[in-house]
């Protein structure tokens, strides 16, 4: 799978995240073996873990300069050098961000801090973002949760975390198949199906399973599971992407 580019943590998707998780609930513990449980039930072995953390900081960080140095010592606090990371800032009269990114063989790292200013009446705001791409199944996936959620609290209160697991099945398969294979999945975690949803040759499927803590609510129901299976004809094969408490890839 080609990978993915990082190019969209920005202040746009922070909003979006702020939309998503208005109202979670629950308290923050490692997914991915509950998840890499769903994905083995469908038939697909690991082929990327993605972990897509943030929060809200409790004190605002104005000045381009201190961004960017928190921005390192996070580097360095997972394990990497924070000096031979490759940072991009940008500011305007909204907001001000500084965003760091490295590239090893198997992993794509993301570090983000963003100030956005006070407008009007309304008060500014900080966020921290810390996202990883792991390919391969690398027995490491729950320390990399445990690491990054340590991090995130040191910023502030409740870090959110979103985990996704990619896999894939050869060749194509029909719209039984798909949602056989779905609802084996949801059933091997405790999960109960909310939003089956069928679109050409795309399946998704949404949930809540009491085996993962966080969740958030929709039309009063509790979500906190999301599958999706597509056939990709140029590379003959059927993607399934299991995250929790959404999605938040492509797939």
């Amino acid at each position: 799978m080609k990978k993915v580019v990082w190019k969209w943590m920005s202040f746009g998707l922070i909003a979006v995240y702020l939309c998503i998780i208005a109202s979670y609930g629950g308290q923050q513990k490692c997914a991915l073996p509950v998840l890499s449980k769903a994905l083995s039930t469908t038939g697909a072995e690991i082929a990327i873990i993605d972990i897509q953390g943030w929060v809200k900081q409790e004190h605002l960080r104005m000045d381009e300069a201190t961004l960017e140095e928190s921005v390192r010592k996070s580097f360095d606090q997972l394990g990497y050098n924070g000096n031979d990371v490759q940072i991009e800032k940008k500011q305007n009269p909204y907001y001000c961000q500084v965003r760091g990114e490295l590239h090893t063989k198997s992993l794509v790292l993301v570090i983000m801090n963003q100030v956005i200013y006070n407008k009007g009446s309304q008060s500014g705001a900080s966020y921290t973002a810390i996202n990883a791409q792991i390919e391969g199944q690398n027995a490491f996936g729950e320390e990399w949760e445990r690491k990054i959620s340590k991090i995130l609290a040191e910023f502030g209160p409740r870090p959110r975390i979103n985990t996704c697991l990619v896999g894939w099945l050869d060749g194509k398969l029909n719209k039984d198949n798909l949602e056989h294979r779905l609802f084996l999945a949801f059933h091997s975690i405790q999960a109960v199906v909310q939003e089956p949803m069928f679109i050409d040759d795309i399946a998704s499927f949404t949930g809540y399973t009491p085996n993962l803590a966080e969740f958030f609510t929709v039309n009063e129901q509790k979500v906190n599971v999301h599958m999706a299976m597509r056939y990709h004809p140029f590379e003959e094969r059927t993607y399934v992407t299991i995250g929790t408490p959404v999605i938040t890839r492509g797939y």
